[in-house]
C-alpha cells in the first residue's frame, strides 16, 4: 500500500513537471567548449658576462673619474669619435659624432652628430647636450681627467646636430674626443649633480648598458638600454655584472671555476694555469707602465741624491725575470709604443756600490727608513715592491711596505705631503693617447695634488709640457722634443723611478667571442662588441 501511495505521488510529481516545461522558455545555452590554450615557451634566461673588478670605483661622475671605473662608464656613456686599434685602415672611428673638420690652424672644431639618438633617460641626444656636457667638465676647474679639455674656451651650437668648439691654442679636439676619461657625453639630468648622486651609481648615457644596480665594494650590475641606436642581436650580452675581487688568486680560482667570464692584469706565473682551464688568454703591446713615485718634499726624499741612490738600489733584471715576459724595462717616463718616448734617456741599473756612495755623499751613510704604500691584492702593486725589499736593505734602506686597498692608498697619500708616504707605486694608463698625459698627470706643478704623488714642482718643466701640449694640435714632431726635453729634466732630478712597461693582458671564457685589446682604452671592455654562444 505504502510502495503504492509512493508510486502514484511520484507519477503526479513527473506529469507536472512536464506540463510546466511545455510554456517555459528554453535555458540560454551555455558558452561553447573552447581548447586550452597551448603552453607558452618561457622567456630565454638573460645571457650574463661577469666581469672581475680588481679595485672598487672611485668616482663614478666623467669628470672626475679616473681609475679603473671607466670600464663601467665607457659602457654607460659614449664618445664623440673613437680611435680604433693598431692595424686599422684608419686612426679614428665615429662614435656620436659622424663627422668632423677643423680650421688649419686648429683652433675651431666643427662636429656633425648623429641623429635619433636618445638618452637612457629618455631626453635627445643633440648639440646641446654636447655643449653641456662640455660645460660640465670645464666647471670642474682641472679636476680629475678635465685638463684634456683646457684648451676650450667657447662652445657654440650651430644647429641641432651641429657643435663647434673653438680654443685659446691649437689643440687637437678629434684625439682628444676618443678619450676613455672625460670624452662620455652625459644626458641634460646628469649635469651638476653632487659627488654622493654620481657614486650611488646615478648617471645617464647613450651607450648600450646602464645602471641597474650598485653595491658599493662589493658589485655593480649594468643591464641593457633595449632603445640603444646600434640595436640589439640575440646573441648579445644582456646583463654585466661587475664583482669586485680585489685578491687576485680569489679572481684565479674563481675563472677557473666558471665564475668569472673575464680578468685583467694576469700574472706571468699564471698564464699555463688559465689556458689549461679552457679560458683565451690574450697578451698585447700597451701604453700602460709601473713607476714608484717619491715624497720629493719630505725629508730624506727632498734629497736628489737620495733619490738617485734609491734608483740604483732597485733589481730591474730580477723584475723583468720575474715578469714572465709580460714586461720590459722602463726608459724615461713615457711608455716605449706611444709617441714621444725618449729613447736617449738615461735608464738606471742595479747598481749597489753607486747607490752606497751616493747615500754616503748625501749624509746618510748610516742608512734610511722608508715606508712604500702599495696595493696589497694586486700583483702588479706587490711583486715589484716585495721584490725590491732586499736589494734595498743591501745598501742600507729600509723599506717598510704598507699593502693597502686602493682607496686607503689613495686618502693616505692626498694628505699633507710632509705626513704622507714617502713612496707610492702607481700602475699608469692613458687618458687619450698623448705623453701629455702620464706627464702632466703624475708630474706636473699643483697645490692640491690629484695625481702628483711625487708632490714634485718645477716651472721650467711646467713650461716645456705646456709648449708640448700647444704643439701637439699642429707640429707632433716638435711637440715629441718638448715631451723627451721635459723627461730628462725628470729622470736627472729621480722624481720616480720607472721600472717598467706592462704588456696588456687578459682572459676571457671560450664562449665569448670579439674581443680586442686596444691599448687606447686599456682597462675598457666594451661589452656590446662581445657575442657568446650561451
Amino acid at each position: 500500500m505504502q510502495r503504492k501511495l509512493w508510486f502514484m505521488v511520484g507519477v503526479a510529481v513527473l506529469v507536472s513537471l512536464l506540463v510546466a516545461s511545455c510554456g517555459a522558455p528554453a535555458p540560454p545555452e551555455g558558452p561553447a567548449a573552447t581548447e586550452a590554450p597551448a603552453a607558452t615557451e618561457a622567456p630565454p634566461e638573460p645571457k650574463i658576462l661577469t666581469f672581475l673588478m680588481w679595485q672598487q670605483f672611485i668616482d663614478l661622475d666623467p669628470a672626475i673619474a679616473f681609475n679603473s671605473e671607466q670600464v663601467a662608464l665607457n659602457n654607460i656613456y659614449e664618445n664623440l669619435i673613437y680611435m680604433n686599434p693598431p692595424g686599422a685602415g684608419e686612426m679614428l672611428r665615429p662614435g656620436l659624432a659622424t663627422s668632423w673638420e677643423a680650421n688649419e690652424d686648429g683652433t675651431e672644431y666643427t662636429f656633425y652628430l648623429r641623429e635619433g639618438v636618445t638618452f637612457q633617460d629618455g631626453a635627445p641626444f643633440n648639440a646641446d647636450a654636447v655643449k653641456g656636457t662640455m660645460e660640465h667638465y670645464l666647471a670642474q676647474e682641472g679636476a680629475g681627467c678635465t685638463f684634456v679639455w683646457d684648451a676650450v674656451e667657447d662652445i657654440e651650437v650651430i644647429d641641432e646636430y651641429t657643435v663647434k668648439l673653438s680654443n685659446s691654442y691649437p689643440s687637437p679636439l678629434d684625439l682628444i674626443s676618443t678619450a676613455s676619461y672625460c670624452g662620455e657625453i652625459m644626458s641634460p639630468d646628469s649635469w651638476g649633480q653632487s659627488k654622493e648622486w654620481y657614486d650611488a651609481g646615478n648617471g645617464f648615457g647613450t651607450g648600450p648598458y646602464m645602471y641597474e644596480s650598485y653595491d658599493r665594494g662589493q658589485r655593480m650590475i649594468l643591464t641593457r638600454f633595449d632603445d640603444y641606436w646600434g640595436g640589439w642581436e640575440d646573441d648579445q650580452f644582456d646583463k654585466v655584472v661587475f664583482e669586485i675581487v680585489e685578491d687576485e688568486g680569489t679572481q684565479i680560482q674563481m675563472m677557473q671555476a666558471g665564475e668569472g667570464d673575464f680578468m685583467r692584469s694576469l700574472p706571468g706565473d699564471k698564464i699555463e694555469q688559465l689556458e689549461a682551464a679552457g679560458l683565451i688568454v690574450y697578451i698585447d703591446e700597451s701604453y700602460e707602465h709601473m713607476q714608484f713615485l717619491l715624497n720629493t718634499v719630505k725629508p730624506p726624499l727632498d734629497n736628489k741624491l737620495v733619490r738617485q741612490a734609491l734608483a740604483y738600489s732597485f733589481p730591474y733584471d730580477e723584475m723583468i725575470e720575474r715578469g714572465e715576459g709580460l714586461a720590459v724595462q722602463s726608459r724615461g717616463a713615457v711608455p716605449a709604443a706611444m709617441w714621444g718616448h725618449c729613447d736617449d734617456c738615461f735608464q738606471y741599473s742595479y747598481d749597489p756600490d753607486k747607490a752606497r756612495e751616493l747615500l754616503e755623499e748625501a749624509g746618510y751613510g748610516d742608512g734610511i727608513e722608508l715606508d712604500l704604500t702599495h696595493m696589497s691584492d694586486f700583483w702588479t702593486h706587490a711583486w715589484p715592491s716585495e721584490l725590491w725589499v732586499f736589494p734595498a736593505s743591501e745598501v742600507g734602506i729600509t723599506l717598510e711596505l704598507k699593502g693597502m686597498t686602493y682607496p686607503a692608498m689613495w686618502d693616505y697619500a692626498h694628505q699633507d705631503p710632509m705626513t704622507a708616504q714617502n713612496i707610492t707605486i702607481q700602475h699608469w694608463w692613458p687618458t687619450w693617447v698623448t705623453p701629455y698625459d702620464p706627464l702632466f698627470s703624475m708630474y706636473y706643478s699643483e697645490d692640491e695634488p690629484f695625481f702628483n704623488f711625487a708632490y714634485y714642482k718645477n716651472s721650467e718643466y711646467d713650461a716645456l709640457l705646456d709648449e708640448g701640449n700647444q704643439l701637439t694640435g699642429t707640429d707632433r714632431d716638435a711637440a715629441a722634443e718638448k715631451f723627451v726635453e721635459a723627461q730628462k729634466i725628470l729622470v736627472e732630478e729621480a722624481v720616480a723611478i720607472w721600472v717598467m712597461d706592462i704588456f696588456n693582458t687578459a682572459a676571457i671564457a671560450k664562449d665569448i667571442a670579439g674581443f680586442v685589446n686596444n691599448p687606447a682604452y686599456p682597462q675598457v671592455l666594451f661589452f656590446y662588441e662581445l657575442t657568446t654562444t650561451r
